[in-house]
């Protein structure tokens, strides 16, 4: 997965600027291609200290997910 250097201030600023949810859309999609990936590496066999933290960290994203959607939504409500 790319590291990408992305300050939560900004990120919250975005958010709330993002009127049509095309950056949380842009977001989301990420998080999910992320996603995607890790179960995919979670299903080759890995050694279990490897599958736990690839495991919390696929639980992360997941909250991240949730979280993004919730921030949009509380900053667009109509």
């Amino acid at each position: 997965m790319p590291q990408e250097l992305f300050h939560v201030v900004e990120m919250e600023r975005r958010l709330r600027a993002d009127r049509s949810g095309t950056v949380r859309d842009e977001i989301l999609t990420n998080l999910r291609t992320n996603k995607v990936q890790l179960k995919t590496t979670l299903a080759t066999g890995l050694a279990s200290i490897d599958f736990e933290a690839l495991t919390k960290l696929n639980r992360a994203v997941e909250q991240a997910e949730i979280v993004i959607e919730s921030y949009w939504l509380a900053n667009h409500q109509n």
